[in-house]
């Protein structure tokens, strides 16, 4: 009787693993398809500048929308000294 219930246990843990790899070669196989497709370079540009300098990626009403929400700057500052006001 034994020897049946240790041999349900090993059908039952192969079920298992059988059902994680069908599941993790699904998952795999769908993000891997991600990125078949075509990426415009600008729009990579834009996610890259986006990442890197922590700000927000979208269009400008958006941009305002969320810059309301947080009370701070989420969009890249104009470069150099501010001018002097005479």
């Amino acid at each position: 009787m034994a020897e049946v219930q240790i041999l349900q246990e090993q059908m039952s843990a192969h079920t298992s693993c059988t059902y994680a790899l069908s599941y993790c070669t699904t998952t795999r196989n769908a993000y891997h398809g991600l990125f078949k497709a075509h990426v415009d370079e600008e729009v990579l540009d834009d996610i890259r500048v986006s990442t890197n300098g922590n700000y927000v990626l979208g269009n400008e009403r958006f941009k305002d929308e969320i810059s309301g929400i947080l009370k701070r700057r989420v969009v890249p500052g104009k470069a150099g000294r501010p001018t002097k006001l005479d």
